[in-house]
C-alpha cells in the first residue's frame, strides 16, 4: 500500500502543492478565520467524520465493479441490438466505472491511513486527508465530464440538454460543498502539529 502512496506523491505531488497554495491564499488570506472554539469542536469530530467518508468510500468502492459488470453486460445487448448510441454510452460507463474504481482505491487509502494522524492531531494526517478531498474533487471533475459525454453520445434530443443542465447543477453543488470542506479543512490545519 504504501507503494500507491509513492506513486500518487510522485505523480501527483505537483497538484497538490499547486491546490495547497491555492487553498491557502483563498481558505486562510482571503476568508474570514473561524472563531478558536469552532476550530477545537472540528478537530475533535474530524476524525470522526472521517470514519463516516471512509465507510461510504468503501460502499462506492465495492458497488463501482459491479456497476462496470452491468455496462458490460449493456454493451454487449446494445451490439446485439445495433444501438450505435447505446455501445458508446455503455463504454464510456465503463470507463467512468475503472476510473473512479481505481481513484476510490487512492482515497479510501489516504482516508484510512489519515485516522491515526487526526486522531492524535499530527500534521501527517492532516495532509492524508488533504490529499484525499484533494482526489475527490478530481473524481467528481472526471464524473461530471463522463456524464456529459455520455449524455451527448445518447443524443436524445432535448432530454440531453436537460441532462446536461442537472449534471452541470449537480457539479455545482458538489463544488461548493468541496469549497467548505477546503475552507474548514484550511481553518483548522494550524491545530495539527
Amino acid at each position: 500500500m504504501e507503494n500507491i502512496e509513492r506513486t500518487v506523491t510522485t505523480q501527483a505531488g505537483p497538484l497538490f502543492q499547486q491546490v495547497e497554495a491555492f487553498c491557502e491564499d483563498v481558505f486562510l488570506r482571503k476568508a474570514p478565520p473561524l472563531p478558536d472554539k469552532a476550530k477545537d469542536l472540528l478537530v475533535a469530530a474530524i476524525p470522526f467524520l472521517t470514519i463516516l467518508s471512509l465507510i461510504v468510500t468503501a460502499f462506492s468502492v465495492v458497488l463501482w465493479p459491479l456497476l462496470a459488470l452491468l455496462g458490460v453486460l449493456a454493451t454487449f445487448l446494445s451490439a446485439l441490438t445495433l444501438s450505435g448510441s447505446g455501445v458508446a454510452g455503455s463504454l464510456i460507463g465503463i470507463a467512468e466505472s475503472l476510473v473512479s474504481l481505481l481513484l476510490g482505491i487512492v482515497i479510501l487509502y489516504y482516508l484510512a491511513t489519515s485516522l491515526s494522524g487526526l486522531f492524535n492531531r499530527r500534521l501527517s494526517g492532516w495532509y492524508k486527508l488533504f490529499r484525499a478531498d484533494v482526489l475527490s474533487v478530481v473524481s467528481m471533475l472526471l464524473s461530471l465530464g463522463f456524464g456529459i459525454l455520455r449524455t451527448i453520445f445518447s443524443a436524445q434530443g432535448v432530454s440531453s440538454v436537460f441532462s446536461i443542465g442537472a449534471l452541470l447543477m449537480g457539479g455545482a453543488f458538489s463544488a461548493l460543498i468541496m469549497a467548505l470542506i477546503f475552507y474548514f479543512s484550511f481553518q483548522i490545519r494550524e491545530k495539527y502539529l
